[in-house]
């Protein structure tokens, strides 16, 4: 069984976690697996539809307040 990602474990609310999270945490939050967030944060960078994610050098980041955004949408 997987351990929960220290970050998303040690944050009691979402505005305590960082602006910037990796897909593995949004993952997390979002309740869903890590090869599907990677899946949606790739769709996101051709077509701007999937999980909002910004590329900086190798790495793909979510910004905390897409999350936020995407978690009030009715």
């Amino acid at each position: 069984m997987a351990t929960p990602h220290p970050t998303v474990e040690a944050a009691q609310r979402l505005d305590e976690l960082p602006d910037l999270l990796t897909v593995s945490e949004a993952a997390m939050i979002l309740r869903i697996s890590r090869s599907t967030a990677y899946a949606q944060a790739k769709l996101y960078e051709t077509t701007g539809c999937g999980l909002p994610a910004i590329r900086i050098g190798r790495t793909l980041r979510c910004p905390k307040a897409e999350l936020l955004r995407l978690s009030q949408l009715d």
